[in-house]
This record gives structure tokens, C-alpha cells and sequence, in this order.
């Protein structure tokens, strides 16, 4: 999934939790929206989540072995809230995932929901004026998989020598 795909998935979760009026994708270097708002930075961090599940197949008709790599994962996504009652607004994530609209976004997503941070209260002076800010991190699983697939090799031919260069023995194992 790239983060493209996982903004659009956990843009849709904070407008329903938090009621918030613009969810925007974070570091994009726009304007700030001038009215309460979100930016998510969908992979702030990623970790994993024990080991991967590797598995093999065997392609007789090309000759090849695909390796595929499930990694289990654990990435973290921050929200940053600013104004109106920023801290507020970021604690309705603490239990989005319980909402059955948003369970099913998860779940058709391939997303499972791990846990939240604690609110971080941000609030700070721009411009002279308090501003209203906070932030929380959603932990999520997933999944993501990775492929190889290279040539096999069906025959070797082997030479057994002495020390003088003499073949002893040849083979060719099928």
C-alpha cells in the first residue's frame, strides 16, 4: 500500500471520528487551511511486528523460483490537529476503531488497528495569537509484500581432478 492509498484511508477515518472540517495530507508545503484542520503523515514510522512468513512455488514450465516475503508490520501514522479545541479533537482517535464504519474501512483496507499514543497538547503562540494544536499517533498492521523470482538450475555437470590436472570422473546431476 503506498502512502498515497493509506492517506486516503485514514483521511476518511479522522473526518468521521473527529468531526474535524479539512483533513490534508501533511508536508506537502501548502497553505495551512484557515478553518480547524488535520494533517496526517501516514508513515511516520515504520517497525516491524516479529518475523515475516516467507513462502516458495516452483514454476517447472519457466524454470524459476518465486520467493514471496509477507512482512508483518507496525506503522505508525501521526495526526496533527490545529485549532478550534485541538486536544479535544484529537482524543476522539483514541477508540475510532471501535466505530463500525471504520472497522469496516480497516478491515476492507487489510489494515488492522494496534493502539494509540497519548494526546501530545501542542498548543502554542503564532503570531501572537494562542493556537490551538495537538497530536496523536495511530499504530497499524500491516502487511506488505515483497517478490523475487530467479532461475533454477536443472542440470550441473561435475569433473572430479587429481592434482595434475587428470579427470578422474565426470557427472552430470539432473
Amino acid at each position: 500500500m503506498t502512502d498515497e492509498e493509506l492517506y486516503l484511508v485514514l483521511r476518511q477515518i479522522a473526518l468521521k471520528a473527529t468531526g474535524v472540517s479539512m483533513v490534508i495530507l501533511a508536508d506537502t508545503n501548502q497553505n495551512a487551511p484557515t478553518s480547524d484542520y488535520c494533517a496526517i503523515r501516514p508513515r511516520a514510522a515504520v517497525s516491524e511486528r516479529g518475523q515475516a512468513n516467507i513462502t516458495e512455488s516452483y514454476d517447472a514450465t519457466a524454470q524459476t523460483i518465486t520467493t514471496t516475503v509477507r512482512q508483518q508490520l507496525i506503522v505508525s501514522s501521526d495526526f496533527d490537529f490545529y485549532r478550534g479545541t485541538a486536544p479535544q479533537t484529537a482524543a476522539k482517535m483514541k477508540q475510532a476503531n471501535k466505530l463500525p464504519s471504520v472497522s469496516s474501512m480497516l478491515s476492507a483496507a487489510g489494515i488492522g488497528w494496534a493502539d494509540t499514543s497519548s494526546v501530545m497538547n501542542l498548543t502554542a503562540i503564532q503570531s501572537n495569537n494562542m493556537e490551538q494544536r495537538a497530536q496523536i499517533t495511530v499504530r497499524l498492521f500491516m502487511e506488505e509484500v515483497l517478490t523475487d523470482t530467479v532461475n533454477t538450475i536443472e542440470k550441473v555437470s561435475v569433473s572430479v581432478q587429481n592434482e595434475k590436472g587428470v579427470v578422474l570422473q565426470e557427472i552430470d546431476v539432473p
